[in-house]
């Protein structure tokens, strides 16, 4: 994989040490809740993937819907000392927590994702603090079954909704809830 690049005004990309945090849920991050994900900011979006070489990635999270970017203290089990968090919008639900491996690139990532978040219009981060974001009451939704893009090509249970002519699907329902899809696709409207 590609070293951690610094972040600048357009794109930002790297490899970064991840947990991610439900907002509901009582579980404490521990050593083996991480994982190294590649991490690239663009399109208005943090995209995360296993690696510098996935081309779908295993978590999408849209700037409006980012409520704060966090620079935390050394946490115990963390595999570095140089870590932010970023929070929903959302009271309640999903937050990341990343590592960066030295603090000038905490600090990079932090003050890149400070300055996109600051970016957002206001009424886009009304519209994402809603519980599914501007997916919210979409036109339908459910479970539908996708194919994946590993070597095995099985197909995965995946939470997808519809609204106003964009297409989304999602790795749960909760994610649905936070806003966070793996993909959104503009349909056609006849």
């Amino acid at each position: 994989t590609r070293p951690a690049a610094v972040p600048d005004s357009a794109r930002a990309e790297g490899v970064l040490p991840l947990s991610s945090v439900d907002g509901e849920s009582e579980q404490p991050v521990t050593q083996r809740s991480w994982q190294l994900v590649w991490a690239e900011y663009h399109d208005c979006s943090l995209k995360l993937y296993k690696s510098d070489s996935d081309r779908e990635p295993q978590a999408v999270v849209p700037v409006e819907t980012i409520g704060e970017v966090l620079e935390l203290p050394p946490l115990v089990f963390a595999p570095t000392k140089h870590c932010f968090a970023i929070t929903s919008a959302a009271t309640g639900l999903r937050s990341y927590l990343f590592c960066a491996p030295d603090d000038a690139l905490q600090r990079q990532w932090h003050d890149f994702l400070v300055a996109r978040v600051a970016e957002v219009a206001p009424t886009l981060r009304l519209l994402a603090a809603a519980r599914g974001g501007s997916m919210a009451n979409p036109d339908m939704q459910g479970f539908l079954r996708k194919r994946s893009n590993n070597l095995r090509r099985d197909w995965q249970k995946t939470y997808a909704a519809i609204k106003g002519g964009t297409f989304a699907f999602y790795r749960s329902f909760q994610d649905f809830e936070a806003a966070t899809p793996l993909a959104t696709l503009k349909t056609l409207t006849c």
